[in-house]
């Protein structure tokens, strides 16, 4: 998607006027608004497709039986804690390079500083209207736009890490069909969030929170960090004092 996104952004620019071409960090994936579409399928699908990396690993070990040759050597909690970790590191860099890769390939057609920009205001106002308030880190936006780029790609990545975390944990427990559960999980995730927009805000949900220029809360995000974080704890925490009891 993110290469998908620099060719798509290229070709709409191309033979474009010089003051309608925007810098180079307003041309990615992130920001530009001819790939928006890409970015917001991304985001809503990240339940769905990361997942499907590698969170069935343990499903396929105890399907295999391999489990039991693993259990051999050592214990089940490093056991379980280290599939864990490998699963979001995995996860986390499968969607980091590919955005890291759509931002560095950008420096190479769009130019550093742009001729326009989504407020369409002149190049020299750089704080006084082309700035949001209410806008997440509008400020670092202003200032050091390449890593206003890299920390929402480093959200991005997190979540990613974390619901593949949270698919797993799901696995931990479920010995249904593995495409079952994750079509279950992705649905689960979905209707969850269409919950938090509807009772709280839009801005609320993870979809607006991880789209750069959102007016959603910080807090709101740490909300969904720590709550995903204390759910994976949980869910393996109780599978490990299972396992150990029996």
């Amino acid at each position: 998607m993110a290469l998908g996104a620099f060719i798509l952004n290229c070709y709409r620019v191309f033979n474009t006027d010089l003051s309608s071409i925007r810098s180079v960090y307003e041309m990615t994936i992130l920001q530009a608004t001819s790939s928006k579409i890409i970015l917001s399928t991304e985001l809503i699908l990240l339940p769905f497709m990361i997942p499907l990396i590698y969170s069935d690993t343990y499903y396929s070990d105890v399907s295999n039986k391999v489990n039991l040759l693993i259990l051999t050597r050592t214990k089940y909690k490093y056991y379980i804690w280290s599939k864990a970790i490998v699963i979001f590191i995995v996860s986390f860099f499968t969607v980091f390079f590919p955005l890291l890769l759509n931002q560095l390939l950008s420096f190479i057609p769009f130019p550093l500083y742009g001729y326009d920009n989504r407020f369409a205001l002149p190049t020299y106002d750089i704080g006084i209207q082309n700035y949001d308030a209410n806008a997440m880190f509008d400020l670092l936006r202003l200032t050091h736009p390449f890593l206003y780029n890299v920390l929402f790609s480093l959200f991005i990545s997190i979540f990613a890490g974390l619901f593949s975390l949270l698919a797993f944990s799901v696995f931990l427990f479920l010995k249904k069909n593995k495409f079952v559960v994750f079509l279950t999980f992705f649905l689960a995730v979905v209707l969850f969030n269409l919950l938090i927009s509807m009772v709280f805000s839009y801005r609320s949900s993870f979809t607006t929170l991880l789209t750069p220029g959102n007016t959603g809360s910080f807090y709101s995000l740490l909300v969904w960090l720590i709550f995903s974080v204390s759910m994976i704890f949980l869910c393996i925490t109780a599978k490990i004092k299972k396992m150990t009891i029996e």
